[in-house]
């Protein structure tokens, strides 16, 4: 494996990340929009203590070998979760009517942009929070195995 490939891709797989991610945006969406009807700010700090939490946890997962474009995976789900909870269309299941986004009839294409613009802030978001939170799990993981290395020298030899 190249060290770009290594950088990119990491040893931890797609696959952690993606179930994470998906959970994360269940969460958040959830977290968001049990709150709404309580206050109508009361939406925006439980999303931006979701993103904090999805932060955190991708540093935890660069910490132990998640690559760059698997730690931006994991981020998308928790921020498009609170962000499509926090600015999104309402969406509703109608007894009847399925499932319906939006208020009233917007039309296909305003319901498009509805749920296209917050995925789409979600996805620069992520970037974001992956990128950082990379670089911090990333710099943890340097920092203790450099720790583990002086370690490893220091102890004494029983002759």
């Amino acid at each position: 494996m190249t060290r770009l490939s290594r950088l990119l891709l990491g040893e931890a797989g797609f696959e952690r990340a993606a179930v994470w991610s998906a959970t994360g945006f269940a969460l958040a969406f959830l977290a968001v929009d049990a709150v709404a009807p309580a206050a109508p700010l009361a939406p925006t700090p439980v999303a931006v203590a979701c993103v904090a939490v999805a932060a955190v946890g991708v540093a935890g997962f660069a910490r132990v070998g998640g690559g760059l474009l698997p730690s931006a995976l994991l981020a998308y789900g928790p921020v498009a979760g609170a962000l499509l909870g926090r600015s999104g269309p309402e969406i509703r299941l109608v007894a009847g009517g399925g499932i319906t986004v939006g208020p009233g009839s917007g039309g296909t294409v305003g319901t498009a942009l509805a749920l296209v613009e917050p995925l789409a802030l979600a996805l620069a978001g992520a970037v974001a929070v992956g990128g950082v939170g990379y670089a911090v799990g990333h710099g943890l993981r340097v920092v203790g195995d450099r720790g583990a290395e002086a370690d490893a020298g220091s102890e004494p030899v029983d002759d």
